[in-house]
């Protein structure tokens, strides 16, 4: 079975890329702009509601002579990991995994919230007809700190099944977990939609996404920005990098699905490899309808509460493991670019 061959950067925490942009330096062969801010993100590659940060968000912080050099990282705890030791200024995190890392004692804020809905979709047998049928069988999920198993539990519960009535293996990358799907390894697999879509194609109808992929959970901080303590420090570069990331936002809104994915894809990347540009515009279509990126920033704290409530219904979090809104949020930055 053919599945998306994307290619990523990875990020070699002794290697290439020495510290971020608080005031180190990097190897002069590899010398980046003056000013440069070091982006990670905890996938095995960059997918498609990163876009619009990566192609919309970079022109413009790049008109402002600001370069923005971005590395796929594995996981959450490899990029609380990396942002605290300034190998990266900013990184894209689950609250779950947030939430960790400052349990931890890594000195770590988020400063805007990237989505809002769900972007995940269960990817299932084409004869399951009920949730419940997979009761003892093996559903695929990123790792644990990943959004895909938060979002699991919730579904798995309308099928009348707990945590403890199916086995969970943790394979990365939502390409792996589908051919692992079309290898009869995996029974199911929390995906990205436009894997779940190949692999529908590809199979021939074998497999098919649950409930065609339509919203399943209610608004809340699905994942957002996270920061050091260093490059909070580092006011402008932060904030020109919120600022972007909203207006990159409110720029794909305006756009036509088709025309942004067009664009997105032109240039060759190594973070936009193999992603096929019909379905990215079907993507594109969704994201637009389902408002998914909050342009007033998505830092209220209803969302946080309810993104707290479901980790801990889905147990990932007891309730005196949950933080504070305040010891993790800091609404400074968008109240600066938003006011």
């Amino acid at each position: 079975m053919r599945m998306p061959s994307r290619t990523f950067v990875v990020l070699s925490l002794a290697g290439t890329l020495v510290v971020g942009a608080c005031g180190s330096t990097t190897p002069a062969a590899t010398e980046p702009a003056e000013r440069t801010i070091f982006f990670g993100t905890g996938t095995t590659q960059a997918e498609v509601y990163l876009l619009p940060v990566l192609t919309i968000g970079r022109t413009i912080l790049a008109d402002q002579g600001i370069g923005l050099e971005y590395a796929a990282l594995s996981n959450d705890e490899v990029v609380s990991a990396a942002v605290d030791r300034g190998r990266v200024d900013v990184a894209l995190t689950s609250l779950l995994g947030l939430e960790r890392a400052a349990k931890a004692g890594l000195g770590l804020n988020w400063v805007l919230t990237n989505e809002t809905q769900n972007t995940f979709v269960l990817a299932v047998g084409s004869d399951i007809t009920d949730l419940a049928q997979l009761k003892g069988k093996k559903i695929g999920l990123q790792d644990p700190t990943s959004l895909s198993s938060i979002v699991l539990p919730g579904l798995m519960k309308t099928g009348g099944l707990a945590p403890g009535d199916y086995e969970i293996v943790y394979l990365a990358g939502s390409g792996a977990r589908a051919a692992a799907m079309s290898a009869g390894t995996l029974d199911a697999s929390i995906l990205f939609r436009q894997v779940a879509v190949n692999l529908e194609s590809e199979s021939g109808g074998r497999f098919v996404t649950w409930g065609g992929g339509a919203a399943t959970l209610e608004p809340m901080m699905w994942e957002g920005f996270v920061v050091s303590d260093a490059f909070r420090q580092n006011r402008e570069l932060a904030t020109a990098f919120v600022r972007a990331a909203i207006q990159s936002y409110e720029q794909f809104y305006a756009g036509d699905p088709v025309e942004l994915a067009n664009s997105a894809l032109a240039e060759e990347r190594p973070e936009t490899a193999g992603l096929d540009p019909a379905e990215t515009a079907e993507d594109f279509r969704a994201y637009q309808a389902m408002g998914l990126f909050p342009t007033d920033g998505g830092l209220d704290q209803a969302l946080f509460d309810r993104m707290n409530a479901l980790l801990v219904e889905g147990g990932q979090l007891t309730q005196d493991q949950v933080l504070g809104y305040a010891d993790v949020i800091d609404t400074s930055f968008v109240a600066e670019v938003t006011e």
